[in-house]
């Protein structure tokens, strides 16, 4: 499952939150990686298992709201989640264009490697 996905299946589940993984006190709501933590079944230290997981979020980006800033995938989708009012559906759609090009990247890289 890619992480995109994670976070579609997730949302389907509860409403959307912000400042924690899962809204508290009664844990009604998530955010987009608490979401996609639901949806794999990660429940103890979300944010660090979710990175072992999904390679994506370790990867750095330019952010999509903060022209010039550089950072990692995770950061940027706490601060759309949190700070930019992005639906979990955006970030999804964001995260999985991420995810194609990372796999253009490797396809790439097997060709060339191939091609010798």
């Amino acid at each position: 499952m890619l992480f995109s996905e994670a976070i579609r299946l997730g949302s389907m589940l509860k409403p959307q939150g912000k400042g924690l993984l899962s809204s508290f006190p009664d844990h009604a709501k998530t955010c987009a990686m608490g979401a996609a933590a639901e949806a794999v079944g990660v429940t103890e230290c979300a944010h660090y298992s979710l990175g072992n997981i999904f390679p994506v979020l370790k990867e750095e980006i330019s952010h999509p709201e903060q022209e010039g800033i550089k950072c990692k995938v995770s950061w940027a989708i706490w601060q759309l989640n949190d700070m930019y009012d992005w639906s979990r559906e955006r970030i999804a759609d964001w995260v999985e264009e991420i995810e194609r090009d990372t796999a253009r990247r490797r396809e790439s890289v097997n060709e060339a490697v191939e091609s010798k």
